[in-house]
């Protein structure tokens, strides 16, 4: 299988200099709800290196990693489902079989349901693409997203972020089973919908222990 990301390095500066734009135009204004949030527009030829070939069938297209769909902030979040929903489109008009998803953070702040509702939408967009997400083995491990200048969580507006006494009490070992549970639960424990690499195979260390 080849991996291959479904979008440049040129398309995430593109959207994040949208986001920071953004950002400074409601700080600038007096009422920041009269701002309306940045759209993005569709993907030109230097967003993408992926085509439709002959070795599409065998690619394992990765979604992109410093988006935030479970993000507290809003303006993040829109900013987000609309790079995932421009990702899965293309991915599936180039008859790409099998993506990889960036699971959500699992920092107490991440918006798990809401991470789920753009999984959903994205299994109805392709419908024959298998979607696969990565999740953190347990709810610390420290993927570095949010020393990440270029990763959608460094950009949390302060008063959108949750006061670490209000984070959820599940035990950090079982923190990132009950969010997939939550995950495939709403997605409706879809058939296209699996688990990725990494928390797969720390149950396979636990079964064979």
């Amino acid at each position: 299988m080849i991996t291959r990301p479904i979008t440049t390095s040129s398309f995430q500066t593109r959207v994040l200099a949208v986001l920071d734009a953004y950002f400074e135009s409601v700080s600038a204004s007096a009422k920041a709800e009269d701002v309306p949030y940045p759209l993005i527009t569709p993907l030109t030829p230097e967003d993408t290196t992926l085509i439709p070939d002959e070795y599409i069938s065998t690619t394992l297209a990765l979604t992109s990693p410093w988006i935030d769909l479970a993000s507290p902030d809003p303006a993040i979040a829109h900013v987000s489902r609309q790079v995932f929903n421009l990702e899965i489109a293309y991915a599936a008009f180039c008859g790409v079989n099998n993506i990889i998803v960036e699971g959500p953070r699992l920092d107490g702040q991440s918006l798990v349901p809401q991470f789920a509702r753009s999984l959903a939408q994205a299994l109805s967009v392709g419908p024959y693409l298998n979607v696969q997400v990565r999740m953190p083995m347990t709810g610390t491990e420290d993927r570095g997203v949010t020393n990440d200048s270029r990763h959608f969580a460094s950009k949390l507006r302060g008063q959108y972020a949750e006061p670490s006494e209000n984070a959820p009490k599940t035990s950090d070992s079982l923190r990132s089973w009950d969010a997939w549970e939550l995950i495939r639960t709403l997605c409706k424990f879809h058939g296209r919908l699996s688990i990725g690499k990494t928390i797969y195979e720390y149950l396979l260390q636990i079964l064979i222990s």
